[in-house]
C-alpha cells in the first residue's frame, strides 16, 4: 500500500522530526535540539516546485516533483527542555536520556504536497526513540517542509550603545563604533589606515605594535612598521649612533664610557669642540682648527 511520508525538511531536506535527536547516554544540559513552533501569518503569496532528497540513511523516504505553498504557517526557534517528572502521575510520559544537534538557526514552515515517482514507499511502521521514550510510528504522509531561517533586528546605532564595547552601527560603512574616552558614551570614528596600506612618503597609517613607526621604503610608495630608531644612549659605544632630544647636540662617548649627548661647542669661525676633540673648517683657509689646552681645560682655535 503506497504512502506518503509526514516530514520535516532541512534546506539540505534532510528528513527529521522535531526533536532532531539521536540515542545518547546522557541528556545534555543547555542544547537548543527541540523545535518550539508559532502559528504565525506570513505576508507571501507564492508557489515553488523542489524535489526533496533525504541522505543515503535515509532513502526509503523520498519525495519528488514537490510543489511548496511559500506562505509560512509556523515560525519554529531553537529551545532547550527542562522536563518536570510528575513522579505520582501514572500518565506521566516515558524518559530517555536522547540528546541532538545543537540548533543555531531558526526555520519556516511550509505547506507541501508531493508526487513519489522513484517507486520507493516509506515503511508502513518505524521504530523511533525521544525523550518521551521508544515506540512505533507510522501512517506517513508528506505535509510540510522547514527551511532555516534568521531573525532580522533592526540595527542599533553607535551613539544609543554604551562602552566599552561600543557594538552599534555607524551610518557611515568605513566608520568603527568607538568608546568617547572618560565617558561611557560611543561615537563614529573613521577605520584606522594600516600602515601597509598607507602610501609614502607620509606614510601615516597604524602599526599592530604601538611602539613601531609607519616610515616609507626607499625608493618605493609603500610602507613598513619599523621600530623607532635608538636615541643616544640606547645606541652602543664606541659607535654612539643615537638620536639626541636637542637635535644642535651630538651624540658620543662621555667620560662614563657611555653614550651621551652633548652640545657642540663652538669657539671660533667654524671650528667647534665636540667630546674634547676639535673640528671644522677655519674662516682662513690657512688656518685650523687646533686642539688646545689652556688651564686644563680643552678649547679649539682656528690657528
Amino acid at each position: 500500500m503506497n504512502k506518503s511520508i509526514t516530514a520535516i525538511v532541512t534546506a539540505t531536506v534532510t528528513v527529521a522530526f522535531l526533536a532532531l535527536a539521536l540515542p545518547a547516554i546522557s541528556q545534555a544540559l543547555d542544547v537548543n535540539d527541540h523545535l518550539k513552533c508559532y502559528k504565525i501569518n506570513d505576508e507571501h503569496k507564492y508557489s515553488a516546485r523542489a524535489d526533496l532528497l533525504t541522505n543515503e540513511e535515509q532513502l526509503m523516504y523520498p519525495d519528488e516533483r514537490c510543489r511548496i505553498k511559500v506562505r509560512s504557517k509556523e515560525f519554529c526557534l531553537p529551545v532547550t527542555k527542562d522536563r518536570q517528572l510528575q513522579l505520582n502521575n501514572p500518565h506521566d510520559a516515558p524518559h530517555e536520556d536522547v540528546i541532538g544537534q545543537d540548533l543555531t538557526n531558526d526555520f519556516l514552515c511550509y505547506k507541501v504536497r508531493c508526487k513519489n515517482l522513484a517507486g520507493e514507499n516509506p515503511p508502513e511502521v518505524q521504530e523511533v526513540v525521544d525523550q518521551f521514550g521508544q515506540r512505533k510510528i507510522g501512517g506517513f504522509r508528506t505535509t510540510k517542509i522547514c527551511t532555516p531561517a534568521w531573525k532580522i533586528f533592526d540595527p542599533v546605532l553607535c551613539e544609543d550603545v554604551s562602552g566599552p564595547t561600543c557594538n552599534g552601527d555607524c551610518p557611515d560603512a568605513t566608520d568603527q563604533c568607538e568608546p568617547i574616552p572618560g565617558t561611557s558614551s560611543c561615537k563614529c570614528t573613521p577605520i584606522p589606515t594600516l600602515c601597509e596600506d598607507a602610501s609614502g612618503p607620509t606614510c601615516n597609517g597604524d602599526c599592530p605594535n604601538a611602539t613601531d613607526q609607519c616610515v616609507a621604503l626607499v625608493g618605493t610608495p609603500h610602507c613598513q612598521c619599523q621600530p623607532p630608531p635608538l636615541t643616544c644612549k640606547e645606541s652602543g659605544a664606541p659607535t654612539c649612533g643615537g638620536l639626541c632630544p636637542n637635535p644642535t647636540d651630538e651624540c658620543g662617548v662621555g667620560a662614563s664610557g657611555s653614550c651621551m649627548c652633548t652640545p657642540i661647542i663652538v669657539i671660533g669661525p667654524g671650528c667647534g669642540l665636540s667630546f674634547n676633540t676639535c673640528f671644522g673648517v677655519c674662516k682662513d683657509s690657512t688656518q685650523k682648527c687646533t686642539t688646545l689646552t689652556i688651564n686644563d681645560a680643552t678649547t679649539c682655535q682656528c690657528l
